[in-house]
């Protein structure tokens, strides 16, 4: 029965080379995860000027760590210094929210930056991003 040593030669190499792939280099490992990142963002950088009485939203592709959220790693300054203000958490959106604790000062460029410092449930490090918005 010529058959079974074929097949157990076939066995054997097939474990011996698990990821060895048509081509192309990818092997047959997982997929790499996606960066975690902002997604959406509120206000954003239209030249419309944003209300004095704003809150600023951040979204992102999946849902962070809660305890990573602070005014290092989540800020918002106006040039002058840092605005300060509240965070609340929507976990089931993926988004933070900044209420400033005061009206912001008017026909002022304000800068949002989140840090590396930021994680996501993994422990994944936000990629970091900035972004500005003038108020009316």
């Amino acid at each position: 029965m010529r058959t079974a040593p074929r097949l157990l030669f076939l066995l054997a190499a097939a474990l011996a080379f698990p990821a060895c792939g048509g081509g192309g280099g990818g092997g047959g490992g997982p997929a790499a995860p996606t960066s975690f990142t902002v997604v959406f963002r509120k206000p954003d950088s239209s030249p419309t000027l944003t209300p004095l009485q704003t809150e600023i939203y951040v979204r992102f592709n999946r849902d962070f760590q809660q305890g990573t959220v602070s005014p290092s790693t989540f800020s918002v300054s106006d040039g002058g210094g840092p605005v300060t203000g509240t965070f609340s958490y929507q976990h089931a959106l993926f988004e933070i929210r900044f209420v400033p604790t005061g009206v912001l000062a008017s026909s002022t460029l304000y800068t949002v930056t989140l840090s590396s410092g930021l994680e996501d449930l993994s422990g994944n490090p936000l990629v970091a991003t900035s972004f500005t918005f003038t108020t009316g």
